[in-house]
């Protein structure tokens, strides 16, 4: 199958801005960490932030959340292990990555620049708008360099699962029963009865025959028991508003921002590679070396262009006939003396002879760019918001317990908790056991609304949480019991 067929799928979700867990190590979470936490994990040397590793478990608990509606119990969240899945999938992304880039796997430049032009998001009239996918790429605080370097690990990284995926082995019994299965053949007969044409044919009742029905199944014509509830709702929403964000903390927000942009470079890079076996002994070691040694001389004194040489010399079959150009590369991607010698170029220097597992390489940085900084004014918003969802979920719990407690402590009203806590009290529509709106479509509500204690009792509930980050503790604000309809209610 076609590389550019294999990755299509994924890469119309990439382009959208839908990524999966592993982009959040992009996102804007980082902002507010500088890389100082404590790693989480490592893969070969590769640190998985503490900060990193929460937004991503943030992040897939509300794509879960929005997935199912916005009702989600805490209960169904934790028996999914989250936390663990999430450090998992993070950790086999690292493995993945580490594998690619020891393999030597890479994306052609040519399939990534057509697969970009191709898609219809960044076209105006049917041609590609080279202004739409800057757009694009700055939306994602990312120049394009380094959006096209991650597009291409990361095509890498789906041909890889896609061709692990694909070489499943099916045996010969399992597609005989497919077959069968498929080719199957099945006889219907439908009778279809059109009501509207039977109702035609039916004469339409009497007053005398309607009141006789109505007097005959009053029983049937009842409206359920029902109440109005006063409730406190605890929430992001409501807790929100009463959360300050200092002048001083997007500030330093916005610092720990331009920090991480700074830090973040993207490098063209070109190398000779000189490959040496595992068991090399010390001589063969020794004359790699000094072959690099001899090469880099003759492109500094300009007897010999680098690209020459790469293409006489390099043992790197993916780059020799390009002369030694890797293309762009981004953080993580090479190994690690390859990328501690390449941090320490200029661009245009050139290095010394580098030993990696690979064998020697001679390596020049061709080209280097940062991701755009923008200016606090257009962040502040975005930093704000961030900051500000970060202290609900930081408050939200304690709230919650003295939201419990306080309710408790006064069980005959809600007014005390509420101006405890700065929220209000709220009043519902009419919810009856089986139904309701608002609140009231919740089944936990309903099922604490009708118990003894709220109903009988007329105290506070406890604290009912209605999905993640969102609860709420209810009372009777007024109640129904189960009232006949008259004949005029229900005609």
């Amino acid at each position: 199958m076609d590389l550019r067929e294999r990755i299509r799928g994924w890469v119309a979700y990439a382009i959208i801005g839908l990524i999966s867990v592993p982009f959040v190590l992009w996102g804007v979470g980082e902002y507010f960490t500088g890389g100082k936490n404590k790693p989480v994990a490592e893969v070969d040397g590769l640190p998985i932030s503490q900060q990193a590793y929460e937004q991503a478990v943030s992040q897939q608990r509300q794509a879960i959340i929005q997935k199912l509606g916005g009702s989600v119990s805490a209960e169904l969240l934790q028996s999914l292990n989250l936390n663990q899945q999430v450090l998992d999938q993070m950790i086999n992304e690292r493995v993945l990555s580490v594998f690619v880039q020891r393999a030597g796997f890479r994306t052609p430049d040519s399939v990534v620049a057509d697969l970009i032009r191709s898609e219809p998001e960044f076209k105006t009239n049917g041609a590609f708008d080279i202004k739409k996918y800057e757009a694009f790429v700055a939306g994602q605080n990312m120049t394009v360099p380094a959006f096209e370097a991650r597009l291409k690990h990361d095509m890498v990284m789906q041909t890889l699962e896609n061709t692990i995926r694909e070489s499943t082995i099916v045996t010969p019994q399992e597609i005989d029963q497919l077959v069968r299965l498929r080719d199957q053949t099945r006889e219907v007969g439908v009778i279809t009865l059109d009501r509207a044409r039977v109702a035609q044919q039916v004469a339409a009742p009497t007053a005398t025959e309607i009141d006789a029905y109505y007097s005959a199944h009053k029983a049937e014509f009842v409206r359920p028991e029902r109440v109005k509830l006063s409730y406190i709702e605890l929430s992001a929403q409501t807790l929100s508003p009463l959360i300050e964000i200092t002048d001083a903390q997007v500030q330093a927000a916005y610092a720990a921002y331009e920090q991480k942009q700074q830090a973040d470079i993207t490098r063209t890079v070109r190398h000779i590679l000189i490959a040496l076996p595992k068991n090399a002994d010390a001589a063969a070691i020794d004359a790699a070396k000094n072959k690099l040694i001899a090469a880099r001389a003759d492109i500094l004194s300009g007897k010999i262009s680098f690209a020459d040489e790469a293409r006489a010399l390099s043992d790197d079959p993916g780059s020799k006939d390009k002369g030694g150009d890797l293309g762009i590369v981004s953080p993580g991607e090479m190994v690690k003396p390859f990328e501690e010698a390449m941090d320490q170029l200029k661009v245009g220097e050139l290095s010394e002879p580098v030993r990696s597992a690979y064998g020697w390489h001679l390596i020049e940085v061709t080209k280097e760019s940062h991701p755009p900084i923008q200016p606090l004014a257009d962040l502040r918003d975005q930093l704000t918001a961030t900051l500000r969802e970060q202290q609900v979920e930081k408050i939200y719990y304690n709230e919650g317990e003295k939201l419990s407690n306080d309710v408790y402590e006064h069980p005959d009203s809600l007014i005390p908790s509420a101006e405890a806590l700065g929220l209000s009290v709220q009043t519902s529509d009419w919810v009856s056991r089986d139904s309701g709106t608002g609140i009231g479509a919740n089944e936990k509500v309903r099922k604490a609304a009708f118990s003894k204690e709220v109903l009988e009792q007329k105290l506070n509930s406890s604290l009912i949480e209605l999905s993640a980050n969102d609860s709420v503790v209810i009372r009777v604000h007024e109640h129904q019991p189960a009232t006949p309809l008259s004949l005029a209610e229900v005609t």
